[in-house]
């Protein structure tokens, strides 16, 4: 399995409504694009795998979008609130894999359903570690904490 790594990035708290907002602004969408307001449902990435950003939402009010402000990338905007926090993240590390490695890796070690609509996040326990799995049509990102990669990369070998 390739080795994690720092996903470095900006995490926005704020209202769900102004997250919506902005995260449509950044992909050029309408807001007839969106799909319900709940955990994992709106996703975006830029242009796939190997996209200069990638936007997960965590939670209906938390984004964390990886690579906003970092090497020339925008930082996160969220307009519509003005009590929105948005920081600098640098905790949490992750691991692109084929599906044919998740499967043979990744998949023995989940007890819980992978989204089924690409993309989609999932969240749970992998291999007993608190994770979270980005699922593309031809590819798996899975994140964790990054106090927790060194745990999670001894129970995936």
């Amino acid at each position: 399995m390739p080795a994690f790594e720092t996903m470095r990035g900006q995490r926005a708290v704020a209202d769900p409504a102004a997250l919506d907002a902005a995260l449509l602004a950044a992909v050029g969408a309408s807001p007839a694009d969106t799909r319900p307001n709940c955990v994992g449902s709106e996703t975006y990435a830029s242009s796939g795998r190997h996209s200069s950003w990638l936007a997960l939402r965590l939670a209906p009010d938390e984004l964390f979008v990886i690579g906003a402000g970092q090497l020339g990338a925008p930082d996160l905007a969220i307009p519509g609130d003005a009590h929105a926090l948005v920081v600098d993240e640098a905790g949490f590390s992750g691991c692109w894999v084929s599906w044919a490695e998740y499967e043979r890796v990744v998949a023995p070690h989940v007890e819980w359903r992978l989204p089924s609509q690409r993309p989609g996040l999932g969240q749970g326990r992998v291999a007993g570690v608190p994770a979270k799995v980005w699922c593309t049509v031809d590819a798996v990102l899975v994140l964790t904490n990054t106090a927790y990669v060194h745990d999670l990369q001894e129970r995936l070998v």
